[in-house]
């Protein structure tokens, strides 16, 4: 009896030190007048980006398509991009004049931001853009629904680029 009872204190002990990440708060946003909590998001949605980025190097436009809602909006640098179909056409143009762009993944993590009982999943992720004799540091912000990417946010920093040269 002796032993149940010390393996029950255990069990007990063990178990309340174990933190609940989802409710921790982590960060906030402040979105006009209003502040937002962040807290850790679930490990699962960085796999959709993961999958995405892999698609991407491997010109799967495909599985791409389908990690996308049809009406994603991506708020990029040189302008914004309204629909997969339009994502498509751009990344295609990219690919024209960077036939060897390669992302790497950093890092990558997930996070929550509760704005009052909707809470939206954003995966942040660090790439590294190759491309010839070109790189550049992007970091992207997607927002994840259901398995699949609604919105993006992409950064873009130092960056060195040499366009492949026209043959035309």
């Amino acid at each position: 009896m002796k032993n149940l009872n010390f393996l029950f204190l255990f069990l007990i002990f063990s178990c309340a030190g174990t933190t609940d990440l989802s409710s921790t708060k982590i960060g906030f946003e402040n979105e006009g007048e209003n502040t937002y909590d962040i807290t850790a998001g679930e490990a699962a949605s960085t796999a959709v980006v993961s999958s995405f980025i892999n698609a991407v190097n491997q010109r799967d436009m495909e599985t791409m398509s389908n990690l996308q809602f049809k009406d994603i909006v991506i708020y990029g640098p040189q302008g914004n991009i309204e629909g997969v179909d339009q994502h498509m056409t751009a990344f295609d143009g990219f690919l024209k004049t960077y036939p060897d762009a390669n992302w790497k993944i950093k890092w990558t993590m997930s996070s929550n931001v509760i704005k009052d009982d909707v809470v939206e999943n954003w995966v942040t992720t660090s790439l590294l853009l190759t491309f010839g004799e070109g790189e550049v540091n992007e970091v992207v912000d997607a927002n994840i629904v259901d398995g699949k990417i609604k919105t993006i946010y992409l950064y873009t920093g130092q960056q060195k680029m040499n366009p492949k040269e026209s043959s035309d």
